[in-house]
């Protein structure tokens, strides 16, 4: 008497299923990462500034700064060899900007300016309120991803009261702008979407 054979069905490794379950949801995110703009820095470092002045004079260091070449700065700081309150103001033009291809996350502008200098005093001789002119010259590190810059500036001061003179500033200094955005970057092979199209329609009167 022969007894049925029992077939025996193999099973399929549970890890089988889910290693290829894995791959195809790396695969997804990949295409969706892919297929996202790039973001970075809108324009580079704009609007308010704050940050600290170091050397002659040591302070607070202030700048606003909108699209295009032009641009202010300020301080409100010490002076340490005449032991006086330090107020300037500048208006700052960028020259030029070089970039280093091997690090193109990083520029270095140069500016020329001109502002007036007040230090605060009291009595006579010495210790008496300086006010001068200002020509700085200036040479900026700004990071193009982050809304921060580092700057080093030397400037030749014209004493106008209470005497006439030549002077000199130099120092060191950082700052972070506050009103500097992420913005994503539409790469020039993705076409324009339809709300892209739609807003650059001109209106129509009836």
């Amino acid at each position: 008497m022969s007894l049925p054979l029992r077939s025996r069905r193999l099973a399929r490794p549970a890890a089988s299923s889910g290693i290829t379950a894995l791959v195809f949801a790396v695969a997804a995110w990949s295409s969706a990462v892919a297929a996202e703009p790039a973001v970075t820095l809108a324009s580079g470092p704009r609007g308010a500034g704050l940050g600290i002045i170091l050397g002659e004079p040591t302070g607070l260091s202030l700048a606003w700064r909108r699209d295009g070449p032009g641009g202010f700065d300020g301080a409100v700081a010490w002076s340490v060899p005449e032991s006086k309150v330090h107020l300037h103001a500048d208006y700052l033009h960028e020259l030029v900007s070089f970039r280093d291809p091997a690090a193109p996350v990083v520029e270095f502008p140069v500016s020329v300016g001109i502002g007036p200098r007040l230090r605060l005093g009291s009595g006579t001789s010495s210790k008496a309120s300086v006010i001068g002119l200002r020509v700085p010259v200036c040479l900026g590190v700004r990071a193009t991803e982050v809304p921060v810059e580092g700057f080093f500036e030397l400037v030749p001061v014209l004493g106008l009261y209470p005497s006439t003179r030549m002077d000199f500033d130099a120092a060191l200094g950082v700052r972070v702008y506050f009103e500097s955005h992420l913005e994503r970057v539409r790469p020039a092979s993705e076409p324009e979407s339809t709300w892209d199209a739609i807003e650059q329609e001109e209106p129509t009167t009836p």
